[in-house]
């Protein structure tokens, strides 16, 4: 006996409706609505909200002519959408009965489609094999071409400062580099490269180092967390969301019944997460994590900022010399009965190893020792202000002054 296999295709079409709220035919739609069970006065007062309607047009003062609107549902108003979903519900009236419908389009069985290798779907370019290769590249092009802001905002004669480069990167250009991470991320890793060269580049920029500089070592210069570590956290808080809904929501029916298929060659947002976090030994629960930059808007009462030793001093000087002007100010600035906290903080290049320590050291000479895990993903930057917003929550004796002594 001969088995034959069953031959099954996925198809998506996407329709981009002209004026679609526009043309809903409103006889139509209350007899639809109707068929859905809606009668008596529910279904009076639907047909009355869409009868009747006039229009008009405002502009520089001057208004024009009220004019009747014989079809379609109102713009603006909260009911509209659903009112179109509605009306859009039919569609599999005309389509064959052997097809299984998961979305909605308009009327297309009297019209030839086209078909198209590489759509583009709410700015995300699909392909028939989902290996998101072309999206990511046209991404990166385009990323790459947006560093010349970068360029030209850190002339070496005005240039901007650091912090301001790093912002302008992170709000400008990693957004882009992001968009909808979850569901591209499990790309191939040469091809999401291309995606991290452009960091690569922009931190390079923002440090004003050159071209031959060590990637990882300029991330961690300016605090950028490498981007497949935030792809990584990307895809386990969108499964947790995923996850949060309930149990017949349609995200989460799909979840629930998601299996991974060694038969496939690609791999899939789920199966991705579930690597991630078999890596990471973590449960499928919410994670938290450090938002980055975290700089409080307004400091304690009575605190004094100390950006400079009290004899000048430069960092071409003998390193002997420069301990020597650091302990000073340290024995100078604590004469007054200072409680001493040395706050340190660094970055790991896993997820969760970032850290940050505390070593307080009281008048009485006594001294205590508390360490921290920063959270995922803490570049040093955010584990160094760990530290610093730790402290006195560790230490919360009002009867001496603190003084905190943060080498960076």
């Amino acid at each position: 006996m001969v088995f034959k296999k069953s031959l099954k295709k996925t198809l998506a079409v996407f329709l981009d409706i002209s004026a679609a709220f526009d043309r809903v035919w409103r006889q139509k739609l209350v007899h639809t609505i109707q068929g859905t069970g809606i009668n008596g006065k529910a279904l009076l007062w639907i047909n009355d909200f869409l009868r009747g309607r006039k229009f008009s047009v405002r502009f520089n003062g001057a208004g024009s002519e009220s004019r009747r609107m014989w079809a379609g549902v109102l713009q603006g108003s909260v009911l509209s959408p659903l009112l179109f979903l509605i009306f859009m519900n039919t569609i599999h009236h005309h389509i064959h009965p052997d097809t299984k419908i998961v979305y909605y389009a308009d009327d297309i069985a009297n019209s030839q489609i086209e078909k198209v290798n590489l759509p583009t779907y709410l700015g995300v370019t699909l392909d028939p094999e989902l290996c998101f290769k072309k999206h990511i590249e046209q991404t990166a092009n385009k990323a790459l071409g947006k560093l010349n802001i970068l360029r030209k905002l850190s002339r070496t004669s005005w240039g901007s400062r650091l912090q301001s480069l790093k912002s302008t990167f992170c709000t400008v250009i990693r957004p882009a580099l992001e968009y909808v991470t979850p569901i591209w991320t499990p790309a191939s890793i040469s091809v999401k490269q291309k995606l991290d060269s452009v960091q690569h580049r922009a931190a390079k920029i923002i440090i004003g180092a050159v071209s031959s500089t060590n990637n990882e070592k300029a991330e961690q210069e300016c605090g950028l967390p490498p981007l497949e570590n935030r792809r990584n956290l990307d895809t386990i808080k969108f499964t947790n969301k995923l996850r949060s809904y309930d149990s017949d929501h349609i995200s989460r029916r799909v979840f629930d019944k998601w299996k991974h298929s060694t038969r496939l060659k690609r791999s899939s947002t789920l199966q991705h997460d579930s690597e991630i976090r078999k890596e990471l030994n973590l449960e499928h629960s919410s994670l938290e994590f450090l938002q980055e930059p975290l700089i409080p808007k307004n400091p304690p009462k009575n605190t004094c900022f100390k950006l400079e030793l009290l004899r000048s001093c430069s960092k071409k000087e003998d390193p002997a010399t420069l301990r020597q002007k650091g302990l000073e100010t340290i024995e100078i600035l604590s004469q007054d009965n200072f409680a001493i906290a040395y706050t340190d903080g660094s970055s790991d290049r896993s997820l969760c190893n970032g850290g940050a320590g505390i070593f307080l050291l009281l008048p009485d000479g006594n001294n205590y020792k508390h360490k921290i895990n920063t959270g995922i993903i803490a570049s040093n930057f955010t584990s160094e202000l760990m530290a610093i917003r730790e402290r006195p929550l560790y230490y919360t004796n009002k009867t001496h002054m603190l003084l905190i002594l943060q080498k960076n």
